[in-house]
């Protein structure tokens, strides 16, 4: 008599566990069901079992990067009114959205007034930056100072800066929201940060001049990228 052990799928099963192989585990069956069926080849069935690995894996990635990211609300620029701002650069947009600023390590910033759609933009293009593959940190200007700030008094600066140097890119919001007595910190430098050489950089109050920034940093504040006037 044939005991449990014995059972192929329960071996195959077992084997793909061990392997965490989840997507091919849950699968492999209804795939090799319809191989038969088709008369498909073992080189194709075996490629389709593991390019929906492969598939599974890179989603559960994507799925992990985004919630690190700490995003507000997920939105796409799909469904952005482009009719809602009355003036609106959407090519500039566009190339925001094209993530090469992030690949080349220059800085974006959407400026405008309240309820014309920066968060909604600023969003988008960050969810953009999760699925493709970028580590990202959503975060408000004044929480992140806040952080810093404590994290100097404790004498634990360097590694509290490390939060926001690691991600390939660090989304700032509410910059002008508040005015500070003192220059207010807007950019981090990485260059040195293996020598722990981290530099602060002062930026205008933006709240003065009526507009209400977003700052998207891949971390070179040598380099401002891209601006976008949203109003």
């Amino acid at each position: 008599m044939k005991t449990n052990t014995d059972n192929p799928h329960q071996k195959i099963q077992s084997t793909l566990e061990t392997l965490k192989l989840p997507w091919m585990r849950q699968n492999y069956e209804g795939l090799h069901r319809q191989a038969l069926k088709k008369q498909t080849g073992a080189l194709e069935y075996l490629h389709e079992l593991l390019h929906g690995e492969a598939l599974a894996r890179q989603e559960r990635s994507a799925e992990r990067r985004i919630k690190a990211a700490r995003l507000p609300a997920l939105k796409t620029l799909d469904t952005f009114n482009w009719q809602w701002p009355a003036s609106i650069d959407r090519a500039q947009v566009e190339h925001l959205a094209s993530l090469r600023f992030v690949e080349h390590q220059h800085n974006g910033v959407l400026l405008g007034p309240v309820g014309v759609g920066k968060t909604h933009l600023a969003t988008a293009i960050a969810l953009k930056a999760c699925r493709a593959g970028h580590k990202v940190l959503y975060t408000g200007a004044v929480e992140a100072i806040n952080d810093l700030i404590a994290a100097q008094k404790q004498g634990q600066l360097k590694l509290a800066l490390r939060k926001y140097t690691r991600p390939h890119l660090l989304v700032l919001d509410e910059i002008g929201y508040r005015s500070w007595q003192h220059a207010c910190l807007f950019c981090f430098r990485t260059s040195g940060l293996d020598d722990g050489d981290f530099d602060f950089f002062s930026c205008r109050d933006f709240a003065a001049a009526g507009i209400l920034p977003w700052a998207l940093m891949p971390l070179d504040p040598y380099v401002c990228g891209v601006s976008v006037m949203v109003r």
